[in-house]
């Protein structure tokens, strides 16, 4: 039986070597098969270049010119299925490597341990990437503002594809992050479908609720834009610790936020299924959480 919302249109990659992983999550823009087919072709095309060029990366610097040339591979793949872009779906991609570093040359800090490894990552689009320090035991979100100011759900910010009328991408927020991790630290990967049932506004919380002056988030943004962002992103990384709780492990995270994102949304799901001809409501406090294709990927 045909389910509503197929085809799935997320996909990931995940490969491990003996002192570095490599991860892709891709989540195609809107339904269909057409988005669809753009997220498991950029995908498999980013994972690919990565997995051909890692053994002659030696640098930070060399991982991040290596993962740029990696989106201009995923680019290509899309546009390469079909010459009418009509027929072609847009994507959003968030690419990453977790290597470990070299003790004589790593960054030497002023306060606690020299770091063991370092995550690099690009990002198009609205995926995150979050880092869980073992030692300190709080959680950290490594693509910090990759939504740009624009907290409007159906526009990523960026996305491949043939985005713009020309076929070029849309890279409004094409950018390369780095944070460094000790042994037993966990990354986070996931789509949208996870992290905006992390977002106090699609959770029906007002401005106030997370120390914000504003009546209303549409003030909000225009107000204090900056602020809105790290109150926001302060809010997500309080809800995580909380849903998580100490020691979590990558099979307990994994399957606490999918767990979490299918409980939030259940009154949404119910609605649509006794009202079928009918639209979701836009009412948060009643019906909050984003029902939306669901990936998450960790790993220590």
């Amino acid at each position: 039986r045909k389910r509503v919302g197929d085809p799935i249109c997320d996909r990931y990659c995940v490969r491990a070597f003996k002192n570095r992983i490599i991860v892709t999550i891709t989540d195609g823009c809107n339904w269909g098969t057409k988005p669809r087919n753009a997220s498991i072709q950029a995908n498999n095309a980013f994972c690919e270049f990565m997995i051909k060029t890692q053994n002659s990366l030696n640098d930070i610097q060399a991982v991040g010119r290596s993962m740029l040339h990696a989106i201009e591979v995923a680019q290509q793949s899309i546009l390469q299925q079909s010459k009418d872009l009509w027929e072609l779906g847009t994507t959003t991609l968030l690419g990453g490597m977790l290597l470990e570093l070299d003790p004589t040359t790593a960054p030497q800090p002023t306060i606690g341990n020299v770091p063991r490894w370092v995550f690099v990552c690009v990002n198009v689009g609205d995926c995150k990437a979050y880092h869980y320090s073992s030692t300190q035991r709080t959680w950290k979100e490594v693509t910090k503002g990759n939504r740009l100011i624009n907290f409007n759900p159906c526009d990523p910010g960026g996305r491949l594809g043939p985005s713009n009328e020309d076929g070029t991408a849309d890279l409004r927020n094409l950018e390369l992050f780095t944070i460094f991790c000790q042994d037993n630290d966990l990354i986070l990967v996931v789509s949208d479908g996870v992290h905006d049932n992390l977002d106090p506004q699609m959770l029906g919380k007002k401005p106030k609720d997370i120390g914000l002056d504003s009546e209303t988030w549409d003030l909000a943004q225009q107000q204090t834009p900056e602020l809105l962002i790290e109150k926001k992103m302060q809010y997500t990384l309080t809800l995580l610790n909380n849903l998580i709780g100490d020691d979590p492990t990558p099979a307990s995270v994994a399957t606490e936020l999918v767990a979490y994102s299918y409980e939030i949304t259940k009154s949404g799901r119910t609605f649509l299924e006794k009202n079928p001809s009918k639209r979701l409501p836009n009412d948060p406090i009643n019906y909050p959480g984003k029902l939306d294709h669901t990936t998450c990927v960790c790993f220590i």
